[in-house]
């Protein structure tokens, strides 16, 4: 798979869930390694939920 079908895929799946209880902010950053590299993001804000892709110039930091 190519990194755009795995980000469709994945983004349709999140964007099914219900969120409209979440109250505060958490936000995740997912990194796909070997084919199909990329990374993108979830966000969660009080009830809504956004994914979009990253720039490439966005720095990265693992603990």
């Amino acid at each position: 798979m190519t990194f755009f079908e795995i980000f469709d895929e994945v983004k349709a799946t999140f964007m099914q869930a219900d969120v409209s209880d979440f109250r505060g902010h958490l936000a995740l950053q997912v990194n796909i390694t070997g084919e199909g590299e990329g990374r993108f993001y979830a966000e969660l804000s009080d009830g809504k939920l956004n994914v979009g892709l990253m720039s490439i110039t966005t720095e990265t930091y693992c603990l």
